[in-house]
């Protein structure tokens, strides 16, 4: 999944998480 927070280098598929405080992204499963 994808939010307007992640950031663009995040490739459709992939599966992250996101710091919902800052926006942070925090990393990939």
């Amino acid at each position: 999944g994808a939010t307007v927070m992640v950031p663009i280098f995040v490739k459709v598929g992939e599966t992250i998480s996101i710091n919902p405080e800052t926006g942070e992204y925090t990393g990939r499963v």
